[in-house]
């Protein structure tokens, strides 16, 4: 099956903007490494909970009682400790409670997300196919996949990019290694925590774990038009990048999908060879695209 079939299958009433992305987005699942059944069924389980079936494009903060504000965000449950008193006047009002929690009412927490500027917290909510959160992580999950998020945030639901920032994150992350593994707990923690070695139970693992087994069973094989290509030699992808630079003498670096600072450096040290990239240390499609002319020149 495709993934926009397995999409049309098990989320009837997903965003059209949504299947749209996965109706173009074979490629980029092949670039992600996400080739085979159980790292689809992974990534389609934490997709589907995080978006509500595909439904939720941004996160509306609209909370209809103090008492769950309170439960979620109030003093001894979060950072930004909200009393009750504040909590029955945030009822209702999404870009107030966001900005009292993640942006510059919430200053250590705004910091932490790079909300820096009035309205952020509201602005950079979460979004997406795994809902990107914070201005930060806009801004340089947009210079990887080389679309200005951060000045463009509505494009993280957009079907032309709705795909790009939820497989950045999932090859930065590296979870295909644990998606072979069929570890759910630690792609939950990835992708909610930030850390597939935390300690924490991720919030929605129960509805992730659930829809894993819908997956599981009712999807047979993944099928990507267009690819012709064998898993181990998907373009663009972290372990493609990795053989490239090894291959061009910018190694060694272990082969291991993952962006380490010993492959960070050997992209700098590409780029600084290769104007007139920006020397970031960032593979976004620029890079690749040398790199991919550089490996081909060599033969």
């Amino acid at each position: 099956m495709r993934p926009v079939d397995i999409v049309k299958k098990l989320c009837p009433h997903a965003r059209p903007n949504y299947v749209a992305a996965f109706e173009q987005g074979d490629v980029l699942f092949a670039r992600a490494g996400i080739t085979n059944k159980i790292r689809m069924c992974q990534f389609l389980a934490r997709a589907f909970q995080e978006t509500g079936d595909l439904t939720i494009e941004r996160e509306s903060g609209n909370y209809t009682s103090a008492d769950r504000i309170f439960q979620i965000f109030g003093v001894g449950h979060h950072s930004a400790a909200v009393t009750m008193a504040e909590a029955r006047k945030l009822v209702g009002n999404g870009p107030a409670l966001f900005e009292r929690v993640y942006g510059l009412g919430n200053p250590s927490k705004a910091k932490e997300l790079g909300n820096t500027r009035p309205g952020d917290g509201w602005l950079f909510r979460g979004g997406g196919i795994l809902q990107t959160t914070g201005g930060a992580n806009y801004k340089a999950i947009g210079n990887k996949i080389g679309v200005d998020l951060y000045n463009h945030p509505e494009w993280t639901v957009s079907a032309e990019h709705a795909l790009k920032p939820a497989l950045q994150e999932w090859m930065d992350t590296g979870l295909n290694k644990y998606a072979d593994n069929d570890d759910t707990l630690a792609i939950g923690r990835g992708i909610n925590i930030g850390n597939p070695r935390s300690t924490r139970t991720p919030n929605g693992y129960d509805d992730q774990v659930s829809w894993l087994r819908i997956l599981k069973r009712n999807v047979d094989s993944v099928e990507l038009t267009g690819i012709t290509t064998t898993p181990d030699e998907e373009p663009h992808s972290v372990l493609w990048m990795q053989r490239s630079l090894n291959k061009l003498g910018y190694g060694p670096l272990n082969e291991d999908g993952q962006i380490g600072n010993l492959t960070r450096a050997a992209v700098k040290k590409f780029q600084s060879e290769h104007p007139p990239l920006v020397i970031d240390g960032i593979p976004g499609p620029k890079t690749n695209d040398a790199l991919d002319a550089a490996v081909k020149a060599k033969g």
